[in-house]
Protein backbone atom coordinates (compact mmCIF):
# COMPACT_ATOMS: atom_id res chain seq x y z
CA UNK A 1 0.00 0.00 0.00
CA UNK A 2 1.41 3.37 -1.02
CA UNK A 3 1.54 6.28 1.43
CA UNK A 4 -0.94 9.14 1.02
CA UNK A 5 1.66 11.85 1.62
CA UNK A 6 5.45 12.11 1.42
CA UNK A 7 7.52 15.06 2.61
CA UNK A 8 10.89 15.16 0.87
CA UNK A 9 13.96 17.30 0.78
CA UNK A 10 15.69 18.34 -2.43
CA UNK A 11 19.29 17.62 -1.45
CA UNK A 12 19.92 14.02 -0.44
CA UNK A 13 22.91 11.69 -0.65
CA UNK A 14 21.84 9.15 -3.27
CA UNK A 15 19.48 11.21 -5.45
CA UNK A 16 17.76 14.57 -5.39
CA UNK A 17 14.13 15.26 -4.55
CA UNK A 18 13.13 15.74 -8.20
CA UNK A 19 14.43 12.27 -9.06
CA UNK A 20 12.56 10.84 -6.07
CA UNK A 21 9.38 12.69 -7.07
CA UNK A 22 9.54 11.23 -10.59
CA UNK A 23 9.97 7.71 -9.19
CA UNK A 24 7.05 8.19 -6.79
CA UNK A 25 4.74 9.47 -9.53
CA UNK A 26 5.72 6.62 -11.89
CA UNK A 27 4.79 4.08 -9.22
CA UNK A 28 1.72 5.82 -7.76
CA UNK A 29 0.11 8.94 -9.16
CA UNK A 30 -2.15 9.24 -6.11
CA UNK A 31 0.66 9.74 -3.59
CA UNK A 32 0.97 13.42 -2.72
CA UNK A 33 4.48 14.83 -2.43
CA UNK A 34 5.55 18.02 -0.70
CA UNK A 35 9.05 19.44 -0.80
CA UNK A 36 10.37 20.81 2.48
CA UNK A 37 13.89 22.03 1.86
CA UNK A 38 16.51 24.66 2.64
CA UNK A 39 17.38 24.69 -1.09
CA UNK A 40 16.01 28.04 -2.27
CA UNK A 41 15.92 27.74 -6.05
CA UNK A 42 12.98 28.94 -8.13
CA UNK A 43 13.93 26.64 -11.03
CA UNK A 44 13.84 23.57 -8.78
CA UNK A 45 10.57 24.71 -7.18
CA UNK A 46 8.95 25.16 -10.61
CA UNK A 47 10.15 21.73 -11.75
CA UNK A 48 8.85 20.14 -8.55
CA UNK A 49 5.37 21.57 -9.15
CA UNK A 50 5.53 20.65 -12.86
CA UNK A 51 6.44 17.05 -11.98
CA UNK A 52 3.53 16.75 -9.54
CA UNK A 53 4.56 18.08 -6.14
CA UNK A 54 1.68 19.63 -4.18
CA UNK A 55 3.93 22.39 -2.84
CA UNK A 56 7.48 23.51 -2.19
CA UNK A 57 8.26 24.94 1.23
CA UNK A 58 11.46 26.41 2.54
CA UNK A 59 12.34 24.96 5.92
CA UNK A 60 12.80 28.49 7.24
CA UNK A 61 9.14 29.26 6.44
CA UNK A 62 7.64 26.01 7.67
CA UNK A 63 5.86 26.12 11.00
CA UNK A 64 3.10 24.26 12.81
CA UNK A 65 0.32 26.22 11.10
CA UNK A 66 1.73 25.56 7.64
CA UNK A 67 1.93 21.82 8.38
CA UNK A 68 -1.66 21.83 9.73
CA UNK A 69 -2.85 23.55 6.52
CA UNK A 70 -1.01 20.99 4.41
CA UNK A 71 -2.60 18.10 6.28
CA UNK A 72 -6.03 19.73 6.02
CA UNK A 73 -5.56 20.18 2.26
CA UNK A 74 -4.50 16.54 1.84
CA UNK A 75 -7.47 15.37 3.89
CA UNK A 76 -9.90 17.45 1.81
CA UNK A 77 -8.35 16.17 -1.44
CA UNK A 78 -8.75 12.59 -0.23
CA UNK A 79 -12.45 12.93 0.55
CA UNK A 80 -14.83 11.50 -2.06
CA UNK A 81 -16.72 14.04 -4.14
Amino acid sequence: MAPDLIFTDYQMDELNGLELLKMIKINNQETRVIFCTAHEDLSVACKAIKFGSMDYFLKSNLNRHAVENILRTVQIAAEPV
